[in-house]
């Protein structure tokens, strides 16, 4: 059944949307780990969970790359 097989462009899209996300979080860190204490503590942890549960996509955004 080809129903069962996921779309490989919506899979990529998915990929770069977490990844942008990922990017997203990472920059909380970043920004706290510099002294600029921006994010309240919940919104810290989720995007230190965030980061941890999703590594980086390897690839750059963009590039139509499976």
């Amino acid at each position: 059944m080809t129903d069962d097989i996921p779309d490989p462009q919506l899979l990529r899209e998915q990929a770069e949307r977490t990844e942008l996300r990922r990017m997203c979080a990472q920059r909380i860190i970043d920004n706290h780990e510099h002294g600029r204490r921006m994010a309240e503590a919940e919104t810290l942890q989720w995007a230190r969970d965030f980061v941890r549960f999703n590594p980086a996509l390897g690839r750059p955004l963009g590039t139509g790359e499976p």
